[in-house]
């Protein structure tokens, strides 16, 4: 074992003890029409090969750069997929896998029609109905009467289950704060679906009863037990306040909601960067992806609401990069993996979301998800190229768990290369029951179980440990909860000192002095960049800063 003391020594310490081809590229998902980009280490000029999705060998040219160092680039012509690259010196063998993506658009309606195929529950657990959030981004972009009014119906099967339905106070698990924080979310969604404001105010309710839990030190808390990034308690509240903000112009209720539910974040926020990630997780003393990840997405959040330039922002900022830059152990930033580059690491959950055990490492997972947001604040905030291309590749290999083609939805994939478990199956004599039989499995996309282990009509269920049909394997949805606040409506054109640049989710192109960028989905209304030249476009432009 030789230790690196910062991820630049890692390709070099590997190549040296492997004796293998290192491969690297700035993209491992890229969107129909655009090219691989691939980079390699190794002792001599490296034979290439590509296996397409349907399962086409494809040879590579590569282009040698000197001191060992070669690239090369491929544009697939297959379409979507993932495609399988093979570097060998003569001696050593490195694989890689690429993968052509879908359309933001595919992925959000394909969330809404997975939601309905492995239906939502009432339960214990936020994780059991988590699909309902996507679904309603859905239903405000590409509203579809039949599907949404399904939607609808089933959520208002669920709802009264586990709410009061004039009070939207919760009727069970209220210290599991997540559960009402993630249903805050939910009525903010299903407002700017609906534009009722009756969902508006059950948000603020919800909001205002996850206040009640909130210790005189800011934590927001499950009894005594911290639990303001589990999940992302703050965030939520946030989400609120955006809507009720909109209001606050015309409305002094909506304006002294918004101050209070400020300042109750603000108290949250505070604490955090006291403590840093001297944190528990749900009580337990580790250094986990959950409570890293959400600390710094909550954190720079808040950051957004402050004045640019100033202190206040600078003091969250410094905190949101110290979580991220720990982060980094946990977020698979260097595997030539599209399946599971930028997929943070999780650990716990096999046992609860698809009744498999014994746990293993299953990434991506709906919660990797939540790294991705904190990105998206911290390339707005510091204007870092690093931040945008690790959000860009987090969402690309998240977002595949659905392949929204055949409508097939996979809980996580199992970076683990070989594991013994007691797997959760159909029983073959018993449809709708379960049964566990012994079984290998190793980095392969574990399959969700929700379309056939299903809760019985108007009942409120467990979320795992009583086998009457309740499990948490929705919270999948998280990623495309995430795909809508971060890729739907948003493109990122960044331009470089030396006059390249990136786009994501855009093209652009220099004409007469200017930038025109052109969106590439009609979803699309709002274009970050760090430049302060001159760009035409129809879109909303909002400059981060740098």
């Amino acid at each position: 074992m030789q230790g690196a003391n910062a991820l630049s020594e890692v390709k070099s310490i590997v190549s040296q003890h492997t004796q293998a081809p290192f491969i690297e590229s700035p993209l491992y998902t890229i969107k129909k029409g655009e090219s691989f980009q691939f980079a390699f280490s190794a002792k001599k000029k490296p034979n290439v090969k590509l296996v397409t999705p349907n399962k086409k060998t494809r040879s590579i040219t590569v282009q040698s750069l000197g001191n060992g160092q070669y690239e090369a680039q491929y544009t697939p012509k297959e379409g979507e997929g993932v495609y399988r690259l093979y570097v060998s010196d003569g001696k050593r063998l490195s694989q890689g896998w690429f993968s052509v993506r879908y359309s933001w658009s595919d992925y959000i309606k394909g969330a809404r029609q997975a939601a309905l195929d492995y239906p939502q529950k009432a339960s214990s657990h936020t994780e059991s109905w988590y699909g309902f959030l996507p679904s309603y981004i859905a239903k405000a972009y590409f509203p579809d009467a039949e599907t949404d009014a399904k939607v609808e119906d089933l959520f208002n099967e669920v709802f009264p289950l586990m709410y009061d339905t004039e009070t939207f106070i919760p009727t069970s698990e209220h210290n599991r704060i997540q559960n009402h924080s993630m249903m805050a979310s939910l009525f903010a969604l299903r407002y700017k679906a609906s534009k009722n404001i009756q969902d508006l105010f059950a948000a603020s309710a919800l909001a205002d009863f996850l206040m009640s839990k909130q210790s005189p030190d800011g934590a927001y808390r499950s009894g005594r037990v911290h639990y303001t990034s589990v999940i992302y308690i703050a965030k939520s509240i946030m989400e609120v306040m955006e809507l009720e903000k909109e209001q606050a112009a015309t409305s002094e209720y909506w304006a002294s909601t918004y101050r209070r539910h400020y300042a109750s974040v603000k108290k949250a926020i505070d604490e955090l960067v006291l403590n840093l990630d001297n944190l528990e997780t749900e009580g337990e003393n580790t250094y986990e992806d959950c409570m890293i990840a959400s600390s710094y997405g909550q954190i720079a959040m808040f950051a957004l609401l402050q004045p640019e330039g100033s202190e206040e922002r600078a003091h969250y900022l410094k905190a949101a990069e110290y979580f991220v830059k720990g982060h980094r152990c946990l977020s698979q930033l260097l595997i030539p993996d599209s399946r599971v580059n930028g997929g943070s690491i999780r650990f716990w959950e096999s046992q609860y979301d698809v009744l498999t055990y014994p746990n293993f490492i299953n990434s991506p997972h709906g919660w990797s998800a939540w790294r991705i947001y904190g990105l998206k604040y911290l390339y707005q905030l510091t204007g870092e190229e690093h931040y945008l291309t690790d959000m860009m590749n987090s969402l690309g290999t998240c977002a595949q768990l659905l392949n929204p083609k055949t409508g097939v939805l996979n809980w996580a994939f199992v970076s683990d290369p070989y594991v013994e478990v007691k797997y959760f199956t159909e029983d073959s004599k018993q449809k709708g029951k379960g049964i566990h039989v012994d079984k290998v499995i190793g980095r392969e996309y574990i399959p969700m179980i929700s379309d056939w282990y299903r809760a019985p009509k108007n009942t409120w269920v467990s979320g795992y440990w009583d086998y009457d049909g309740g499990c948490c394997d929705n919270d999948v949805h998280e990623i495309f909860k995430c795909v809508g606040e971060v890729a739907l409506t948003s493109a990122y054109f960044h331009l470089r000192e030396d006059g390249t640049f990136i786009t994501w989710n855009c093209t652009a192109q220099k004409e007469g002095g200017k930038w025109v960028v052109t969106p590439d989905e009609n979803t699309i209304d709002t274009l970050y960049t760090n430049t302060r030249q001159t760009i035409q476009s129809d879109l909303k432009v909002i400059k981060v800063s740098r």
